[in-house]
């Protein structure tokens, strides 16, 4: 919470403004993912290391394409 929180909610607004919500909600949820990912993977935040096997790269490829396919304009 606190300033990132304030980041966030700051950072959702403007981008809903620009690029309307469905785009907003497709890409913050596809980094968060992402970051999700990578924080297993290196153990950041004192999380469980859970290191990225062809499994979570075929699952974030995936969820490029799809990111991608509803940003397009």
């Amino acid at each position: 919470a606190g300033l990132l929180g304030l980041i966030v909610v700051g950072t959702l607004g403007y981008s809903t403004a620009e690029i309307g919500l469905a785009r907003t909600i497709t890409l913050f949820t596809a980094a968060s993912l992402v970051v999700g990912v990578a924080v297993d993977h290196f153990g950041w935040l004192g999380a469980d290391v859970r290191l990225i096997d062809a499994g979570r790269v075929a699952g974030i490829a995936l969820l490029v394409v799809g990111t991608w396919l509803v940003v397009q304009r």
